[in-house]
């Protein structure tokens, strides 16, 4: 029990400073993780399951996340410019104002101006 006390003292003083390590190193299971305003440019995110996350505002520029399942997860402001779409699931995404410039596996025509949820499976 002291444990879970220590980590949920060491969480709410580092942020989101853990998610973003376990972003990182490639951990595949970040449901749920807040990795808002973050920068994560390139990194290896293929396959992760990111569902329910917060991606808002985080700069995801040249990330892989092939095969991705983004489903309700918040991409609001995001920057996801080259980076790699291809398979990656997108139900429920929230993603007003997210930058697609140059990414690969989506297209500019499967976006669509709707200020709540997409609905989009990207590159099926």
């Amino acid at each position: 029990m002291k444990i879970g006390i220590i980590l949920a003292c060491y969480n709410s003083i580092m942020g989101n400073a853990y998610d973003v390590l376990r972003a990182r190193r490639g951990d595949k299971d970040l449901r749920g993780v807040d990795l808002s305003g973050e920068v994560i440019s390139g990194a290896d995110l293929s396959y992760a399951d990111l569902r329910g996350a917060n991606l808002s505002e985080a700069y995801l520029n040249y990330a892989d996340l092939s095969f991705a399942n983004l489903s309700d997860a918040n991409l609001s402001n995001a920057d996801l410019s080259d980076a790699n779409l291809e398979g990656t699931i997108l139900i429920g995404a929230y993603i007003q104002n997210t930058d697609f410039s140059d990414a690969i596996g989506i297209s500019m025509d499967s976006i669509f101006d709707k200020k709540e949820s997409s609905g989009l499976l990207v590159g099926a």
